[in-house]
């Protein structure tokens, strides 16, 4: 995995006297790996604005310390759908998803079954190899709490 940094100037408001403004640059650092940043819509908007009244949209890049590429996408994503909402996350299938009806009904059947029990019925049964934080993930992402309690222990 690659560590990637971005480095943005942004200008912050650090006192206020009589109505005028004095304003210091911060140097400010994001970090993330091989992912983009969503930025709020708050942001994206203000951005719009900006470019609506008559900034271009790079200066509004720099202004609020975006790349000229988001700026570009969010005043066109404006222009032709009206909103400037981030695009919903598609679901990913999990290997276990085939498997969903026997992993339930062995669950159903022996309810006292850790999750190392159930990741073995999977490796015999079905030739598949999961660890148990896999399957713990994917138990919550259906919904389902596996904890210990009196039963169980």
């Amino acid at each position: 995995m690659s560590m990637m940094t971005d480095t943005r100037a942004v200008p912050v408001l650090i006192d206020s006297f009589s109505g005028l403004r004095f304003q210091r640059t911060v140097i400010l650092s994001f970090f993330w790996e091989d992912r983009a940043m969503t930025l709020s819509q708050d942001l994206r908007l203000r951005i719009v604005n900006l470019v609506k009244s008559g900034a271009s949209r790079r200066q509004a890049a720099v202004h609020f310390g975006v790349s000229a590429k988001s700026a570009i996408r969010f005043t066109k994503q404006f222009d032709t759908q009206g909103h400037v909402e981030a695009k919903k996350g598609r679901s990913r299938k999990s290997r276990l998803d085939t498997y969903r009806e026997d992993i339930l009904a062995w669950i159903e059947q022996t309810p006292d079954l850790t999750l190392l029990e159930l990741c073995e019925r999977l490796a015999q049964r079905h030739g598949i190899k999961a660890a148990t934080s896999t399957l713990d993930d994917w138990l919550r992402a259906q919904g389902l709490s596996y904890k210990k309690n009196g039963t169980r222990q």
